[in-house]
């Protein structure tokens, strides 16, 4: 969709699918950059990203990432972040769970490098009592956490992890009794559709980027079949594409260091609704705070025993 927007002869989309797998990010990054000789790369997911941004750096090339990590900001002077920032929506997960009269959460995170952000962020919050349990990224058997959780008479669950994660973690919630709230994200992680159609998710609250009417529609025109989950990812790609092709239109020899300028400035019509007239790129390495963010129109949906409209 991207490209047929653009509709230019000199774009050229090269793919590689990682497969969810590191040692293959890394050899897919050495190919587009050595074989391909691109101008610049874009990356999914925070495994691969921190895989590659080493190696982008290395050829001093942009890397623009859609990750829920931060690190990498600052490490690498050519990334630029195209995600949520997870100390403040799990700060903003916080303030809500304190609205919603719950003060003993129990937090249950995967052990990836923005943990840390996010127990930072539920720190800064007077009025809420965490208990924190980690879990590896790829944990299965919650049952020991749960059971703990339960023991400790928790009266609502803040939550990161991967869908599988919480796929599991729910059903064994159910399996055990265990019917509290739950505070997590994002939706594509925490309450995917098949989440949301295989569990009991009744109260459960998350944020998430909130579309264009414009771009839903098209997507939906050429994916009627395409679940929500899917729109989402679309429209992350969608936009890290055109703000890749507007940055490099601007700069004739594609220089890295133009590039880097032009992505921080550049307005165009998003598939992610934005205030009028911001750029929605979030960040350059050593800005770390949102950057024209169009998070500041995000919603955060709750769940009743079907997804509603509702916005917390």
């Amino acid at each position: 969709l991207a490209a047929k927007k653009i509709n230019d002869s000199n774009l050229e989309l090269i793919i590689e699918d990682t497969q969810s797998d590191n040692k293959n990010a890394a050899t897919a990054a050495q190919k587009l950059l050595n074989v391909n000789n691109v101008d610049l790369l874009l990356v999914e997911f925070s495994g691969a990203s921190n895989v590659i941004s080493p190696i982008a750096l290395e050829k001093n090339k942009i890397m623009i990432y859609d990750s829920f990590s931060s690190e990498i900001l600052n490490k690498n002077p050519n990334s630029f972040k195209f995600y949520f920032d997870p100390y403040k929506e799990y700060k903003r997960l916080g303030e809500i769970a304190i609205e919603d009269g719950k003060k003993n959460v129990a937090v249950l995170l995967a052990q990836l490098e923005f943990a840390d952000d996010i127990e930072r962020a539920l720190n800064s919050l007077s009025g809420l009592n965490a208990t924190y349990y980690y879990f590896n990224w790829d944990e299965t058997d919650f049952r020991t956490i749960l059971t703990k959780v339960k023991n400790q008479d928790a009266d609502a669950i803040i939550a990161m992890g991967y869908e599988g994660n919480f796929l599991d973690m729910f059903r064994q919630m159910e399996e055990l009794g265990i019917n509290l709230p739950v505070y997590c994200g994002g939706r594509y992680d925490c309450l995917t559709d098949r989440i949301i159609n295989s569990t009991n998710v009744s109260g459960y609250t998350t944020f998430d980027i909130v579309l264009s009417d414009d771009f839903r529609n098209s997507f939906l025109e050429r994916y009627p079949s395409a679940s929500g989950t899917e729109i989402m990812a679309a429209a992350t790609g969608y936009d890290m594409v055109l703000y890749a092709y507007n940055a490099l239109k601007e700069c004739p020899n594609h220089n890295t260091e133009c590039v880097r300028d032009k992505l921080l400035n550049i307005k165009l019509k998003s598939a992610i609704k934005t205030k009028e007239g911001d750029p929605w790129l979030l960040y350059l390495w050593d800005y770390l705070q949102y950057y024209n963010s169009p998070y500041d129109q995000q919603s955060l949906w709750q769940y009743t025993q079907q997804p509603t409209d509702k916005k917390h």
